[in-house]
């Protein structure tokens, strides 16, 4: 009872810890409405990975599904490949 209607207060909320893949938001690249990224199967080839965006962060995408964490992704020049 020691909160009453209009007050604020700062609160903490305890939660386990979740690893989760992140990448930069210059590796998405919208193609038919749909988000994707270009990850590295081999040295040099690369395939198109639709990617479920959580939410970004400054310059940073949290990638809820489509990509593992520890998997390459083209950072810089993916328009490129999009063709």
């Amino acid at each position: 009872m020691r909160l009453k209607p209009n007050m604020f207060s700062t609160t903490t909320f305890m939660t386990p810890k979740r690893t989760v893949p992140m990448v930069a938001t210059t590796a998405v690249v919208l193609k038919n409405e749909a988000d994707q990224v270009f990850v590295e199967i081999a040295p040099w080839t690369f395939e198109a990975r639709p990617v479920e965006i959580d939410f970004q962060q400054g310059d940073q995408a949290v990638v809820a599904h489509g990509l593992k964490a520890g998997e390459r992704v083209v950072v810089k020049g993916a328009v490129l490949l999009n063709d």
